[in-house]
């Protein structure tokens, strides 16, 4: 029987079962819910747990840290392209393959991921402007985040940062990213008026969080 290997207790009210990126169990429960409740819950979904952690295995296998070395395969807006050391003047997108000037192969890392950051901060820029005037929110800043272990935040500031991996993601996964993040400008917990916030705008927002935890190796590439 797989078990958990964290039980975090909390005011909330409802149990939530959690897979994190290195496919262990994580349950979040009420400090009311004895741990018979829990282990009769755990026990009920092995067969879910079990899958979500095999997903888990595969993508993290999947997203190995790269070695930026010609042809291997990088994502960009949840597509894959082929990285082809060639003759021109700047990093671009051909087709299916991303063009770097060959006399950068010697440090394709660096200049790889200064391009996705760049291409990250003008598209999330971009899509926080325009859900922000759809919503109503207004945030003070926005920043690039680097961090290993989620997707975006918003600070009491109103502050916004994305996590800049997330231009590997498929569009409309940036796009709840920002929705859910410009959400938080006005309710600062996961409150039904929360997710209601973020359904009214983004109706298929459990398909892009799907996608976040069949990917979540992502979010640890270097």
């Amino acid at each position: 029987m797989i078990r958990p290997k964290q039980i975090i207790r909390s005011k909330r009210k409802t149990i939530a079962l959690v897979v994190n990126n290195q496919a262990e169990l994580i349950v979040r429960a009420p400090f009311i819910v004895s741990d018979e409740v829990i282990n009769k819950l755990v026990e009920s979904k092995q067969t879910w747990i079990k899958n979500k952690q095999d997903i888990i295995k595969i993508n993290t296998e999947k997203h190995i840290d790269k070695l930026y070395k010609d042809g291997e395969c990088l994502l960009f807006f949840g597509n894959d392209y082929i990285l082809d050391f060639v003759k021109t003047d700047c990093v671009k997108l051909d087709k299916k393959r991303l063009l770097v000037p060959a006399q950068y192969e010697g440090k394709a890392k660096e200049i790889v991921l200064d391009w996705y950051k760049e291409q990250a901060y003008k598209e999330f820029k971009s899509r926080l402007d325009f859900y922000a005037n759809k919503i109503g929110a207004i945030y003070n800043e926005f920043n690039l985040s680097d961090a290993h272990a989620r997707w975006g935040s918003c600070s009491t500031k109103q502050s916004i940062n994305l996590n800049w991996r997330l231009i590997m993601c498929p569009q409309f996964v940036i796009d709840y990213v920002v929705i859910h993040e410009l959400s938080h400008i006005q309710f600062k917990n996961h409150s039904k008026e929360f997710w209601s916030r973020v359904n009214t705008i983004m109706p298929n927002y459990k398909e892009a969080e799907t996608w976040l935890n069949d990917n979540i190796g992502l979010i640890s590439i270097k």
